[in-house]
This record gives structure tokens, sequence and C-alpha cells, in this order.
């Protein structure tokens, strides 16, 4: 177990596998179904729908990336299995988030916040930079709302996974053998046929150009485009241009006083004396007993406490708190206002009975001038006329790009508004110049705006701005010519050619080893130097990623090493040979080294117990693939 765990989740493998993971959670998570074909569904996760939509913004993020990595376009059946891998991992990541949420785990705002704030790329100076992160969102396509939504999901998502490798544990006997196989090295000897060493000896016809264009001609079609006109409004270039004078805030400050006064309040005790149990006459002269008492010295508070009616203030000795006007009832206030501090009233009648009052303390009201209200009363009234003015433009924005019939240059001359436009926005989004918006993009590629030229209605893309749009132009998807494309083609058959004479050139070698040829000979055959690594350890870069995993993954040599054929992306073929193994010492690591190693170890454990639980959440699931709409070209 150990070993499939060290090899799985470390290395070159790992970081292919966590970026596809993360690639999934971020398209799971992200701009959903927002453009081609919104109802076409690719699979079903426990009747939770999975667009097109979302797979192909999978697929493209893919593709993109091998582009960049490679120069090259993406074969046909490598996009495929790009599209199935993509797909798997979309499906993970909904059966995880679906657990995730029904087993209550919940992120707060305060967290969000905090992760997005602690994101290096983000930080200018050592400092968040709104500035920034939005800009960065826009070169993807994201809004802050998505992204947001997305980090809430993750950081849920996260919770369910740190449980489960918090509860990890490794036995000593477990312990031991990982610490064995992470200083473990190795003696290896390899030939590498490279691919590029045979391009020199390919000649692709023009014809097996133009037989791989038509036959592949959907993956040269051009992207499906618009160009847009439209009108924003903002309430921050509002707000620039609202100006308070004096009078106004004079005005303001003046007819709300209230607001700014605080009243005087009045900490009171009474005695009450219940007509409940006896008559008003009765409890009168109770009443006028008690206050003898008080009179002659006797204690407020033990009199309250032997007497009073009242057993929520009796236990207090008769304390009421503090309160300002309006709390009492009518006779009890009247009467407690007109104490000074420290004075005890007479016996005052309520629907209740007869009340001894005490006004124990005083605090007086205060008014704050206008010379300290001023600077937050000029920013209060400007934000407040910015926001109205804002509201009734945008209500006005709307009808008159609603009434339109003649686009928005008689909106924008109305409402002095710059009329802007932007070029090559896809169904994806996220073209510069356009804000980012979802919901913009679904109404621009709706049928009354793109086919009929209706004007958006107004779209809010965050609070204080929103705008209106329309469709002046719209590209469908062409084929490219043939001549634009030729160049990409014959890189691509070149460098499958290579691959294959290189794939050949290494299945005879290895032929010749397996028949008791050695290597040094097979190499000097074939022009190749024969490489030697001794004691090559786990982490090393002195290999290449893929030689790492296949040495370490080789059983160990018997008496003659077995010869392995290793594969490298760019269709280089490697042969390998074994020569020997050297367990790692545990013995050799210090204290501090060991006790890191073994928390590693644990979490080597929960991530692969996570990866588990995902695996039978999957397992366990109701998930429906529809290979049609999978297979199909027109739909990826």
């Amino acid at each position: 177990m150990l070993e499939a765990i060290r090899n799985r989740l470390s290395g070159w493998v790992a970081i292919i596998i966590l970026g596809v993971i993360a690639l999934a959670l971020v398209i799971s998570f992200g701009n959903m179904d927002s453009g081609i074909n919104p109802d076409l569904v690719v699979a079903e996760v426990n009747g939770e729908n999975i667009s097109v939509q979302e797979l192909r913004q999978g697929v493209a993020a893919q593709v993109q990336r091998y582009q960049e990595q490679t120069g090259q376009d993406v074969p046909p059946f490598l996009k495929a299995q790009l599209a199935q891998n993509v797909l798997d991992g979309i499906v993970n990541s909904r059966v995880l988030l679906q657990y995730v949420n029904e087993s209550g785990y919940r992120v707060s705002d305060a967290a969000v916040a905090a992760e997005i704030r602690s994101i290096e790329v983000f930080r200018v100076d050592g400092q968040f930079s709104q500035q920034t992160y939005e800009a960065l969102l826009l070169s993807q396509g994201l809004s802050p709302q998505m992204f947001e939504a997305d980090r809430r999901r993750a950081l849920e998502t996260r919770q369910l996974q740190t449980t489960v490798i918090n509860s990890a544990f490794v036995t000593n006997a477990d312990y031991r053998r990982f610490l064995e196989l992470e200083a473990e090295s190795r003696d290896i000897r390899y030939l590498t046929f490279t691919a590029a060493s045979y391009a020199g000896g390919v000649d692709i016809s023009a014809e097996a150009i133009a037989e791989y264009y038509a036959e592949n001609s959907v993956d040269f079609e051009t992207e499906e485009t618009i160009d847009v006109e439209f009108l924003e409004l903002k309430l921050s270039d509002i707000a620039a241009n609202v100006s308070v004078d004096e009078e106004q805030v004079k005005q303001y400050y003046e007819e709300n006083i209230a607001l700014f006064r605080t009243e005087s309040e009045r900490r009171a005790s009474h005695i009450l004396i219940s007509t409940d149990d006896m008559s008003e006459a009765e409890a009168l002269e109770t009443a006028n007993e008690v206050l003898s008492r008080i009179n002659v010295g006797d204690d407020f508070a033990e009199l309250a406490t032997e007497f009073s009616a009242d057993p929520g203030s009796a236990a207090m000795g008769g304390d009421l708190g503090w309160s300002t006007s309006g709390v009492f009832v009518p006779e009890f206030e009247a009467a407690l206002f007109e104490l000074q501090q420290d004075e005890v009233s007479v016996p005052v009648k309520t629907q209740f009975g007869y009340h001894i009052i005490k006004l124990t303390d005083l605090r007086q009201g205060t008014e704050q001038s206008l010379d300290n209200l001023r600077a937050s009363l000029v920013t209060e009234l400007a934000r407040d006329e910015a926001e109205n003015r804002f509201y009734s433009r945008s209500e006005r924005l709307d009808d008159l790009a609603l009434e339109s019939l003649d686009g928005l240059a008689p909106v924008a001359e109305d409402m002095e508004l710059k009329l802007q436009t932007v070029s090559g926005v896809g169904r994806l989004g996220g073209t510069v110049g356009l804000p980012v918006s979802e919901p913009l993009i679904n109404a621009l590629y709706s049928t009354e705006v793109l086919e009929d030229g209706a004007n958006t209605q107004l779209i809010e893309i965050d609070p204080g701005h929103v705008v209106v749009a329309r469709v002046t132009k719209h590209y469908l998807p062409v084929v490219r010519p043939l001549e634009d494309v030729s160049a990409g083609i014959r890189s691509f058959l070149v460098s499958k050619e290579s691959a294959l004479q290189a794939s050949a050139a290494a299945t005879a070698a290895i032929d010749d080893l397996r028949a008791a040829v050695e290597m040094a000979e097979v190499g000097k055959v074939n022009g190749i130097e024969v490489r030697v690594q001794k004691s090559l350890l786990r982490g090393s870069r002195e290999v290449t990623p893929e030689l790492l995993n296949a040495a370490f993954s080789a059983p160990r040599p018997d008496a003659a090493p077995a010869p392995e054929l290793v594969l490298s992306p760019d269709g280089s073929v490697s042969i390998l040979l074994v020569d020997a193994v050297t367990v790692g010492k545990p013995e050799d690591l210090s204290r501090e080294e060991r006790d890191s190693r073994k928390v590693q170890l644990e979490q080597l454990v929960g991530q692969s117990q996570v990866a588990a639980t995902v695996q039978n959440l999957r397992d366990t699931a109701d998930v429906r693939i529809f290979e049609d709409v999978l297979l199909d070209p027109e739909a990826l």
C-alpha cells in the first residue's frame, strides 16, 4: 500500500492529477451554463445536470494549456481523451460537493474574504489590491462574484478533506517501511530515442496535409463571436460629480436634530404595593408605612426586597435599570421625571397599584454640534444624492434601451453617455473591454438579441454598475483556409511520424537487449549514448519525471535487469534498466527529519483516503453519461 501511495501522490504524476482536479473544481463551480446550447446536457449526477457548456470550458482550458506547452494544435484523438478526463473531474467534484452540502459544511463570508486576500497573485507590495484582483479575474473570464463562489465551495470541500486527513494514522511498521522507501536509491542505465532526431528524415506531402485537413476540418473552425456596443452607468462616476453645499448640510442638520441628540437617562428603583390582593385603601396605607420607614433611614433596597410585589426588581433591591422617556406608564414616568437624584416620591398610583419611586442616578443628554458632524454629513448627503441619481438614470436607461429601435446611439445621445464597442466576444465572455458578467453574455447570445437585433434589458454587473448592450455583428464559425493552418498540420504530422519512428527504433532495440545484446552495443548501433545514473533518489531532477517514475515503479532486478520502455509527452522513447536498489536506512535520519516524514506520511495516507472517499461517492452516485453528446465533435 505504501509503495502505491508514494508513487501515486508524489512527483510529477501528483502535479498532473492535482492540476486536473483543481481545474475540474474551478470548471464545476464557476461560470456555468453561460453560452452555447444551455439546455444540452452531457451528464447527470444524482439528478443534477452537467452542461455541455461547462465541459467545453474545461476542454478549452486544457487545449490552451497543451498549445502553450507544445506550440502545436491538439490532435483529435487527444482532444477526445481530454474531454473524457475533464468530465471525470467534473463528476468527481460534483459528487464531493453534493456530499459536503448534505453534511452541513459551511464557510462564513469573513473566511472567504480572508482566503482571497491571502492569495499572493492579488497582492501588490504585500497588500491585497482590489484593482489587481479584478483585472486578473477579467483576464480569466471571471467576475468577483463567480470567483468568490468558487472559493467558498473550495473551502467547504477543504473542510471535509482536512477532517479526513487529520484523522489518518499509520502503524510503526508502515512508518518504518515508508522511511525505507523514502530514502531508497536506485542505479539505472538508459537509452533515449529522441523523436526530434527523426524529424529531419520525415517528408510530409501536400496531399497528406490536404487529406488531414479534409478529415479533421472541424478542428480548424474559428470561434463563434459577436461585435458588441454597450452603454454603462456607474455609481462611482456619478458620485464623482456630486457636490453638497453648506446650506444643504445646515438644513439637513436642523430638520433631523433629533438624530444627533441623546436623551437624558434615569436610573430608578421602586417598591410596588399591589392592589391585587388588597383594597386600594389598604395598599395606600401600606405604601405610606413603607415610605415612613424610608424617611427615618431604613434601607430602600431591603424594603423593596421585603414588600415589593414586582418580583423582577424586588430581587434586585427594586432596581429598574436605566431608561429614557416613553418606557414606563405615564403616571410613573411623570413622577420619576420630577425627582432629583436620590429623592424618593410619595406613593404614585398606577394600574398596578402604588409605587414608591427613587431616582438613583441621572445621565444628562448630549447634542452633537454641526461643526463636529459636518464632514460625515457631507459624505452621507453626497452618497444619498449619488444613489438617487444613479437609480433614476438607471431606470431611464432601461426604458430608453427597450424603446429604441435604432440601436443604442440615440440612447447614448439622450443620456450623454459614451457608446462603447468591443469586437470578438465569444460565448465564454472574458473579452477585454467588456464587463465580466454571465447574465450579460447570456443576454447577448439570446435569440431576441442575437437574431432579432434587440437591445438587452438593463443588466446589473455589480451593485452600482449597470449595462445595456446590443449585438452589431455576428460571426458564425467557419473553417479556416488550408493555407492558414497547413504549417500547423505539417508540424503535427512530422511530430507524429517522428514519434512513430522513435518508437519503432526503441522497440527493435529492446528486442536486441532481451536477446542478451549489451546496452552499450545497442546504443552504438543506433548512435545513442548510454546514460548512467547512480544512487538516484525519488526527488531527483537529474532525469525526466517519466524516467524517474518508471525507475521507482520497476521491480527490483534479479540476476539480469529487465529492460522497460518509457514514453515521454514529446514522443521520445527511452529504454530503462534498473541495475541495483539500495534500501534507505531510517537510522541515518535525524529525529526532526523522522518526525517530519511521519507528518508527511499521515498526510499522504489522508490524501489517499480522500481519493477513496471521492471514488466511493461516485460508485454509489447515480451518474449518467450521455455518450452521444460526449462523442459529438460539434457539441464540444
